[in-house]
């Protein structure tokens, strides 16, 4: 199949994933069940229609505002909609196509960036990340990196193959310990950086700095991403985190700025492009090395 029309597909996929997700975002932090009551407008209750159900499209059907009641709906259920269907197809764009495709590395990074969309949106709007995205994708984690090792590069000498040939296991011969040890170790790496930069970040300022939703959020993606990723998303997110976080600060003076949307980000922008990071830290390197 065209690489062109994997992405189109990917796109509707995300779009409609994303209407999910916006069920996901409005009921998980309420204590609201996910099956029951089916789809209906916040205000007046009445349900929606299937064919106003339609991502984005019905929204913009609807004149953004609903059918019976008339009241306007929120643009972040459009937002979610197409930004999922966008992550969607841009992650099938960069790992579908060529000699290193991987179709499980595929499946889990979507099912990621949908998770990730939707703790964003739930922290932007309550300041938390629900425990019902972290904890069964931090469980989840372990048991896809056995079934499939592959996954996570095994070749890692600094943790991952050290750790591996303390129990006599190898990346050839025994790939899948392997893999499970490098989705622990990703875990680990990356729930103890945040712990760490919230107990430094707590003695620094005398309050809260990182919340524990946080720390719970990283071991579950660093689970599935390993180590290295982790620790690259994290900084990734903590530079864009800075930037935006101060932007946002002295349009709304809010100080308590919500983290996992920027680990998010970073983590993603790790996922999709470490290796154009390395390649441009390589050229950097070289250009500031001074002439023999």
């Amino acid at each position: 199949m065209e690489l062109a029309v994997l992405c189109m597909y990917a796109f509707l996929l995300g779009a409609v994933t994303g209407s999910f997700l916006n069920v996901c975002i409005h009921r998980l932090p309420r204590g609201f069940l996910l099956h029951t009551p089916p789809s209906h407008c916040i205000f007046c209750n009445e349900p929606i229609r299937w064919y106003d159900n339609i991502p984005v499209l019905g929204y913009l059907l609807l004149g953004r505002r609903c059918r019976f009641c008339g009241i306007r709906i929120s643009p972040r259920y459009a937002l979610v909609e197409a930004l999922t269907g966008l992550l969607f197809a841009y992650i099938t764009w960069r790992l579908a196509g060529g000699e290193t495709a991987n179709d499980v590395r595929l499946g889990v990074y979507v099912a990621l960036a949908a998770a990730m969309v939707a703790a964003s949106f739930v922290d932007i709007e309550f300041r938390i990340i629900p425990d019902e995205i972290s904890i069964p994708g931090a469980f989840l984690a372990p048991v896809v990196s056995l079934l499939w090792p592959h996954l996570h590069e095994l070749r890692e000498p600094v943790f991952v193959e050290s750790l591996a040939r303390l129990v006599g296991a190898t990346p050839a011969g025994s790939p899948r310990l392997c893999g499970l040890i490098a989705s622990l170790v990703g875990m680990g790496v990356g729930a103890g950086v945040i712990w760490a930069l919230g107990v430094v970040g707590r003695a620094i300022f005398r309050k809260e700095a990182m919340g524990f939703g946080d720390v719970k959020l990283m071991a579950f993606v660093g689970g599935f991403i390993g180590w290295k990723l982790a620790l690259l998303g994290i900084v990734i997110g903590a530079f864009v985190g800075a930037i935006l976080g101060l932007a946002l600060l002295f349009r709304s003076r809010d100080t308590r700025l919500p983290f996992g949307p920027y680990l998010s980000i970073g983590c993603l922008i790790a996922m999709l492009h470490s290796g154009d990071i390395a390649a441009l830290l390589a050229r950097l390197a070289e250009a500031i090395q001074p002439p023999p």
